[in-house]
């Protein structure tokens, strides 16, 4: 399913392209909180998130003349809910690939899931 949040990234567009556009880009998207990536639906036991502590590495990106294309490997941590009274949620480390495409107009992003890595 599509995710349809859009996020600025005028600033960080200003930068493209080049080394800076890279961190900036990661950092930009680390700070996000998680509600408005696609995550949840890449949660495979439970669809909920830690909201913080996501981690962004760029596997590549092209420019088109109207769009710059982001492909994303994200960790991130799934709460599985306790199975009995008195445990404490527990976490466990998830991946999965997003792509962001950035509209090189307005610096609006998009963010959708990757279902399939190889794909």
């Amino acid at each position: 399913m599509p995710h349809h949040t859009l996020i600025q990234f005028h600033a960080v567009l200003s930068e493209w392209p080049g080394e800076t556009f890279t961190r900036r880009l990661k950092q930009a998207i680390e700070a996000l909180p998680a509600e408005v990536l696609p995550l949840r639906a890449a949660a495979a036991r439970s669809g909920l998130v830690e909201d913080r502590g996501h981690t962004v590495g760029i596997l590549g990106m092209h420019a088109a003349p109207q769009q710059i294309h982001v492909r994303l490997g994200v960790f991130f941590r799934e709460i599985l809910a306790a199975c009995s009274c008195g445990e404490d949620p527990q976490a466990l480390d998830t991946y999965c690939e997003l792509r962001l495409e950035i509209d090189r107009s307005n610096g609006l992003g998009r963010f959708t899931l990757i279902p399939d890595p190889m794909e």
